[in-house]
């Protein structure tokens, strides 16, 4: 392959791209093999087509045909242009006809840890499969950090550290942990409300999620090591941690994500002031054989905007 053409396989800024009627007459008359039957096609003058295709062979610095006679021959550079070339058209194709249709259908599988499945991923999407009836969600809840790589898995929501190679990654958000409980619990105790209410904490119930790394967390964070706590209970994930905490069976840590609408509604409350920044972060991760489906595309948009508004 001479110079030129492996000039072609430079990936080129944004600000360069060809122009869309010079991409769509090297396409119709690659496709054709012949200049005058894409001028048919596309019901321009042989001389436009050429124009197209001498200026495209110009920005990419390669030549894009083999001219013989009134036969065209892809060389390496034009074949390695026309593939992706006929994918970018076929997708536009297809986002449009989407469009037309006014609904985006088909299946979109995801799979999320299940407290944030539980209390916040269904309580939100309602309005969104109302609006898009073809839209099918398939939800799958897991408590595995890494993404579920397998298919048909579209679209992971993460709580971890964002590196996952291969992977397209969309950081979310980051994570408060803040400590909750039901206002029921703390019902004749307004006496103990002073000091940003750490003495509320004197004797509760402590619900762990995981091994308690988080309430040690959030502890060593309050500067409050010697908070007189009451008996730890270990419960395995956040759902059920944070549901014991609704029921008023003790204060549970939890996070600014999949607590909000118990917090909105008063389900639960914050008994302390307090919040520390947990380790992680929420992250959405994407299958990148999924990325350009329409049905993807609009769930990940979706995902990505409810978490901006928090």
């Amino acid at each position: 392959m001479g110079l030129r053409e492996k000039n072609y396989r430079k990936r080129q800024p944004a600000s360069r791209l060809p122009p869309l009627n010079a991409l769509r007459a090297f396409e119709a008359a690659a496709r054709h093999q012949s200049m005058t039957r894409a001028a048919e096609e596309l019901n321009v003058t042989h001389g436009a087509i050429s124009q197209h295709v001498r200026q495209l062979e110009a920005m990419t610095e390669a030549p894009l045909f083999e001219r013989r006679g009134n036969r065209l021959t892809l060389t390496p550079a034009g074949a390695a242009l026309l593939q992706p070339l006929q994918q970018a058209f076929d997708l536009l194709t297809e986002a449009t006809r989407s469009m037309a249709a006014g609904e985006t259908g088909g299946e979109v599988v995801v799979s999320a840890p299940p407290a944030l499945a539980t209390l916040w991923l269904v309580r939100q999407i309602g309005p969104l499969l109302a609006r898009h009836p073809g839209l099918q969600l398939r939800l799958i809840p897991a408590t595995d950090p890494r993404p579920a790589r397998a298919a048909p898995v579209d679209l992971s929501i993460r709580y971890g550290d964002g590196r996952w190679p291969a992977q397209i990654v969309d950081h979310l958000c980051d994570v408060q942990l803040i400590p909750v409980c039901s206002p029921v619990l703390l019902e004749g105790q307004s006496n103990k409300r002073g000091t940003g209410g750490f003495a509320l904490l004197e004797n509760m119930p402590i619900l762990c999620a995981d091994n308690g790394d988080e309430w040690d967390k959030w502890i060593a964070s309050s500067g409050r090591a010697r908070l007189a706590l009451g008996p730890r209970h270990y419960l395995g994930n956040a759902l059920t941690a944070i549901e014991m905490s609704a029921a008023g069976f003790g204060i549970a840590i939890g996070d600014n994500v999949t607590t909000s609408r118990y917090l909105a509604e008063g389900t639960l409350v914050r008994p302390v002031d307090h919040s520390t920044r947990a380790a992680n972060s929420f992250y959405l991760v994407t299958r990148p054989e999924s990325e350009t489906k329409p049905a993807v595309t609009l769930l990940r948009q979706w995902i990505r905007d409810c978490f901006a508004a928090l």
